[in-house]
């Protein structure tokens, strides 16, 4: 729900400038606010992975959930009294404990052991994701135009609700393995040897590639329809609610008809192939009936890629290292996130469509690195 909020809740008029930070600018409240989220994340998602591997999913969501509990009423506080520091505190804290997409994806490779099971329960969490970011927008014009903070109470309280649920009704599905307790620099080297596999690092670099042609696009979208085609607010409102039902309608239906019969490696190598021919095709694009067509079929082959790069991930790792396989891709993807507006920004003072050509550079980077990986899946 964060990111629908932040722009227009950072460029608020009686928000921004800050009231005693009169060096920074809208734009650097802007960047303050929306870097720190995903660099503290690039360091909480392998660290609440690992913990999941080690006490149990359970424990790592209850403990995940307090801490963005605790970030979600420092956010409600500072945009309640305009006051920076708790803001960023707020920010930071959220970004740290936003392990949550990674113990859902562990928890339901617990429990599915095929390829095929994998594919189809991660799709659900992502169709849940475009769903939640319909929901986001809608929050974002009812209660946001009325109080600031008022999105950030209502996220705690769902944050609550959460970890009741989590405490009261949620079995786990990890079997815990009596270890003994290791060295705190031992605990790093799971990281190392994971990384130093051929496999798993290009992997990540697919993931990196395709998060940074996803958020460059997305970000950069609204001034392309703006600026160059002259579209109007309220259309680009009910466009990104289309995107989200399309995203979730992409995970529901096509993984189960379209790519069923297919292995994920294969899907990931269509996906790949196709987004990179839409998102450069459609930075030619001169009308924007052309445009928007090629936008939405691109978004809704991100999706699918972006599902078929998690389970050749989560199938390449025993079911004690989930969490730390799967918390180094959240990791991956919040440095994409944080570069990915940085890049599309310049890129689109260049010319509105350079952003685009990036995006197409980005997956078509995505597609070398899938073929240096072996279609057949090894355990780590």
């Amino acid at each position: 729900m964060i990111f629908p909020l932040l722009h227009p809740l950072a460029l608020h008029t009686h928000f921004s400038p800050w009231e005693g930070y009169p060096f920074l600018s809208d734009s650097g409240t802007f960047l303050l606010l929306a870097g720190l989220f995903p660099f503290a994340q690039f360091f909480g998602a392998p660290f609440i992975g690992s913990f999941s591997d080690q006490k149990g999913r359970k424990k790592a969501f209850l403990f995940s959930i307090s801490g963005t509990t605790i970030g979600y009423i420092c956010l409600a506080l500072g945009f309640s009294f305009f006051y920076l520091p708790i803001t960023l505190c707020g920010r930071f804290i959220t970004g740290f404990f936003a392990g949550n997409l990674t113990l859902c994806l562990a928890t339901l490779a617990d429990s599915s052991p095929s390829d095929l099971e994998r594919r189809k329960n991660f799709s659900l969490i992502a169709a849940v994701g475009g769903l939640s970011f319909i929901f986001a927008i809608l929050v974002m014009q009812s209660l946001g135009r009325f109080n600031p903070a008022a999105p950030f109470w209502l996220m705690t309280l769902l944050s609550c609700l959460n970890f009741t649920l989590i405490k009261t009704a949620f079995v786990d599905t990890y079997t815990l393995t009596p270890s003994p307790r290791p060295h705190f620099f031992n605990r790093w080297k799971p990281f190392i040897e994971i990384l130093r596999c051929k496999d798993f690092l290009f992997l990540y670099l697919i993931y990196f590639f395709i998060i940074l042609s996803l958020v460059s696009t997305v970000q950069i979208l609204p001034a392309i329809l703006i600026n160059y085609f002259q579209i109007s607010s309220n259309f680009i409102l009910l466009l990104y609610l289309i995107l989200g039902l399309l995203w979730t309608f992409s995970n529901i239906i096509l993984v189960r008809s379209v790519f069923s019969k297919r292995s994920t490696y294969q899907s990931l190598e269509i996906t790949l192939a196709t987004l990179t021919c839409l998102c450069i095709i459609g930075g030619f694009a001169q009308s924007f009936t052309v445009f928007l067509v090629f936008i939405t079929l691109a978004i809704m082959t991100f999706s699918l890629s972006w599902i078929n790069n998690l389970v050749l991930l989560s199938m390449r790792a025993k079911n004690t290292m989930q969490g730390k396989v799967l918390g180094m891709t959240q990791a991956c993807g919040a440095l994409a996130a944080a570069l990915g507006p940085l890049v599309a920004l310049m890129l689109y003072k260049a010319s509105p469509t350079y952003s685009l050509f990036f995006s197409g550079l980005s997956c078509l980077l995505a597609f070398i690195c899938l073929t240096k990986i072996s279609p057949k899946a090894s355990h780590f």
